[in-house]
């Protein structure tokens, strides 16, 4: 019976340990709630447009584009206590 509580806590100290090597390596952010800043922080409408005119230049035909009404977003988040 000992091997097997020593087994189990063997377990959680290497999911403490990994989940703190985690944590350390991805600290918390803080994301802007407008996403056009971030657009416009990195300018990636101008580079949209400087891809559309370069397609367009290369093919002779403009870029097939598709409207995109909603993004979903998700992520797993598993949290051991």
């Amino acid at each position: 019976m000992k091997t097997v509580r020593l087994s189990e806590s063997l377990k959680r100290d290497i999911v403490k340990q990994a989940i703190e090597k985690f944590d350390k390596a991805n600290p918390d952010q803080v994301y802007p709630s407008d996403g056009a800043k971030l657009l416009t922080k990195y300018g990636v409408t101008d580079k949209v447009q400087e891809t559309i005119t370069s397609f367009k230049q290369i093919w002779g035909r403009d870029i097939p584009m598709e409207n995109v009404e909603r993004v979903p977003c998700s992520f797993n988040c598993y949290c051991y206590g």
